[in-house]
């Protein structure tokens, strides 16, 4: 995929980036609402019809986030959180589509 910013243009290769994954991925979420039928078609394209996540950093900081936001009201419950940090980190998403090694480097 190209991107034009105006300085120039880049290239998204979801073939040999893994982070170029996770941006289409955001791309895909933010048409959602507007254009379901576009986020439908690049999920297909990604492979991700399942809905299935590729911005794991992303899935984390939100995790966190919204435990945060909620930790000490009366509402927050640390087991039912354990179990669902738990059942993310057995998944074996949190890296599965991170690269080995920093990938910037040969590029």
């Amino acid at each position: 995929m190209f991107i034009d910013l105006g300085k120039g243009r880049y290239v998204l290769d979801t073939a040999k980036d893994p982070y170029a994954l996770a941006a289409m991925e955001s791309y895909a979420d933010v048409w959602a609402a507007h254009n379901p039928a576009l986020a439908s078609r690049l999920r297909r394209q990604l492979g991700a019809a399942d809905n299935s996540l590729r911005c794991m950093p992303t899935m984390w900081r939100m995790f966190h986030s919204a435990q945060q936001a909620i930790r000490g009201s009366e509402a927050y419950d640390a087991v039912a959180w354990g179990k669902v940090e738990a059942a993310l980190l057995a998944s074996g998403l949190g890296t599965r589509y991170l690269p080995a090694k920093d990938s910037a480097d040969e590029t």
